[in-house]
């Protein structure tokens, strides 16, 4: 295994939070605090990113990735994985030390039930060494090209995408009894893909993307489809206003309300010059979806790096929204939590100068998770691919 430079964990405003305590009484809830904040793979790597992140409690967690090699004749892109003990982030122990690509995302369900997968294989954590299961293909022998994995239950969900020939087609399978099962969607009219999965209960899962996401004629719009243990059905969502798409790229579900993210595209009046981009955030209460404005700032015309969601996760009581934006050539961290009434600005704020946020994860009474790129408030050259913990 190579060495790398471990940064450990710093924690983030403790003699703030040390004053809070003391003088708040002894029933008083902790203040919200970025607790931890660390560069797994140290700075300024940019032959080495983080793409998700995921915890089982708070002395267990994982990052992945990807680790690119540029020197001749190894010049291929593999996985990447870190571990967090409570104490130190730490590398592997990999699933795999073959280049099969990046780690495309992980999920946790405990300490003994951790999945993530590459472009070739699923790998199940089982508390002490990597199990590894193909992913399936095609009856012609294509790969199947995953976007996203989720694990409830005992029955873990892949997302993405098959092709056979020009024809590509959304899948989505499920492993259980120790084969994939290919599930039978009712998928609407158009080319659908499918970004992202999110497993609540065996008889309740949710999965989000676009319908015709790169058609020349612009009318992008949400996928969403749901499984109620027995079926998937096809939600529809609400329509645009004319000169509008919407792409999808996150899901989740807090006290029974399934929330998906993305971007809204709007159009001039040609249909095909860009006249903003900005965050897209709709939630569903029973069979009533309802679309909720974000605060972020709004980006002047043309703005093709407008705001746009690219994650959901559960904190507490509240759902917490990330993605990122450009204002002049600056990146700016999309955070923002949803109190129950609107969306409002994430505080705190976390420690960067600039940042963006590519994924979130959260663990019911663990904290809040987040992975991106960013440089820190107190080290202008500090800059890289980080992890962070939201308590309180």
């Amino acid at each position: 295994m190579r060495k790398r430079r471990t940064i450990i964990g710093t924690l983030v405003g403790t003699v703030a939070a040390s004053l809070i305590a003391t003088a708040a009484p002894a029933s008083a809830a902790p203040a919200p605090a970025w607790d931890h904040l660390a560069f797994p793979n140290g700075y300024n790597k940019s032959d080495e990113t983080l793409r998700d992140v995921a915890a089982t409690g708070p002395t267990d967690a994982w990052a992945i990735g990807e680790r690119r090699l540029n020197k001749p004749p190894n010049i291929s892109t593999c996985g990447d994985l870190s571990r967090w003990n409570g104490q130190a982030w730490t590398d592997g122990p990999m699933p795999s030390y073959e280049c099969n690509g990046k780690l495309i995302a992980i999920s946790a369900e405990s300490a003994t039930s951790v999945w993530t997968l590459d472009s070739k294989n699923a790998y199940q954590w089982t508390g002490q060494s990597w199990t590894t299961i193909p992913l399936p293909v095609s009856a012609t022998g294509t790969p199947f090209w995953a976007n996203d994995i989720s694990v409830v239950g005992g029955t873990t969900w892949i997302v993405g995408r098959l092709s056979n020939g020009d024809k590509v087609t959304t899948e989505i399978y499920k492993w259980q009894n120790g084969s994939w099962q290919r599930a039978l969607l009712p998928l609407p009219a158009g080319e659908n893909t499918v970004a992202s999965v999110h497993a609540v209960a065996p008889d309740n899962v949710w999965a989000v993307g676009t319908i015709d996401l790169y058609s020349p004629a612009n009318k992008a719009r949400a996928l969403v489809l749901h499984w109620n243990g027995t079926s998937w059905n096809y939600l529809p969502a609400p329509g645009l206003a004319p000169l509008q798409t919407v792409q999808l790229n996150a899901v989740t579900v807090a006290a029974g309300q399934a929330w998906v993210g993305g971007a809204l595209t709007t159009y001039e009046s040609n249909n095909i010059s860009v006249k903003s981009v900005n965050a897209f955030l709709m939630r569903r209460d029973g069979s009533t979806w309802t679309v909720t404005p974000s605060p972020e700032p709004q980006p002047g015309p043309a703005s093709y790096n407008g705001p746009r969601v690219l994650s959901l996760a559960v904190h507490g009581s509240e759902v917490w929204a990330g993605g990122s934006h450009s204002v002049d050539g600056r990146t700016i961290g999309l955070l923002i939590r949803w109190d129950g009434q609107a969306w409002r600005p994430a505080t705190p704020t976390p420690p960067f100068t600039e940042y963006d946020v590519k994924a979130l994860s959260s663990k019911p009474g663990h904290g809040l998770w987040a992975v991106g790129h960013g440089t820190r408030v107190t080290d202008p050259q500090a800059t890289g691919d980080y992890v962070a913990r939201l308590t309180g």
